[in-house]
């Protein structure tokens, strides 16, 4: 695996959940304090053969928390989650929803919650791949433990959430669902498994005849005792791109700046990844 973009994406601050449109020229991240204050989601573009310098949304309202994001591959709808109102007041949420919004002629449209997947507990680590919206749930009543859900988009409204079950879901928390370009892999995050190497790991699952296999953890080319979560695939499928706070363990001054407990951005090739784990 690898530091993306050293020192322009990944820095001596807070960033994670990267998602990229599939032309791999617009990147968008969050940005937040530590324990996720203040956080704000931003876009880079790739112009001229580099990144350039993250800078927060249009949309963005320094009175509420954005996070999460999932750009479309063409680009023109972004879901996110947000502690924003609903309710028509001012006043921020306990809980976090998920919001939509689309870009037409270069802006941001009206910020729109999906009230068909809303609760009132907290909605999560949202994704949309092909028609169906994947996200994580706190709603079985516990902030301890959380779900997957997916919710599929028939005829412009998105169905009643349903839970992804075992064995994906247990009784821990799961997070943060992706799905592979082709549709055959399921990649989340899971904390406190007793296999676990660190406070979060990443696990992948694979669509069988008889729905998703038995998860594995990937293993330390990707997880360490540190806190590894947020799994994006990027469109073309060469990539997993992920979020993990661990030190520094060089010495090279610039690498210790960055890597210094905060959230970085990292990826690995897909390929030899699941060849290594024998998935392919």
């Amino acid at each position: 695996m690898s530091l993306f973009q050293r020192g322009v994406i990944s820095t001596s601050k807070n960033e994670f959940n990267p998602t990229l449109t599939a032309d791999g020229k617009t990147l968008y991240i969050v940005h937040s304090l530590p324990g996720f204050k203040e956080s704000k989601i931003m876009v880079s573009q790739f112009v001229k053969d580099k990144w350039t310098i993250p800078e927060p949304v249009s949309f963005s309202d320094t009175r509420y928390r954005d996070s999460d994001p999932c750009i479309t591959p063409d680009g023109k709808i972004l879901f996110f989650i947000s502690n924003r109102p609903t309710d028509g007041s001012e006043t921020a949420k306990v809980d976090y929803d998920i919001w939509k919004a689309e870009l037409i002629n270069g802006n941001w449209s009206k910020l729109i919650p999906i009230k068909e997947v809303n609760s009132s507990q907290m909605e999560l680590g949202v994704e949309y791949s092909n028609g169906i919206l994947y996200f994580n749930s706190t709603r079985g009543g516990q902030a301890t433990s959380s779900d997957i859900y997916y919710s599929i988009l028939e005829n412009g409204v998105f169905s009643e959430p349903i839970n992804i079950g075992a064995p994906i879901n247990t009784s821990k928390f799961e997070a943060d669902p992706v799905i592979s370009t082709d549709g055959n892999y399921l990649v989340y995050s899971a904390w406190d498994r007793t296999e676990g190497r660190g406070q979060g790991d990443l696990y992948v699952s694979k669509k069988t005849e008889d729905g998703w296999s038995e998860a594995v953890n990937l293993g330390d080319e990707i997880n360490s005792s540190a806190f590894e979560f947020t799994p994006f695939f990027s469109y073309d499928g060469k990539y997993l791109f992920f979020t993990s706070d661990i030190q520094d363990k060089t010495s090279s001054k610039k690498d210790k700046e960055i890597l210094n407990g905060q959230f970085n951005v990292y990826r690995v090739s897909v390929k030899k990844l699941f060849k290594s784990l024998s998935l392919i």
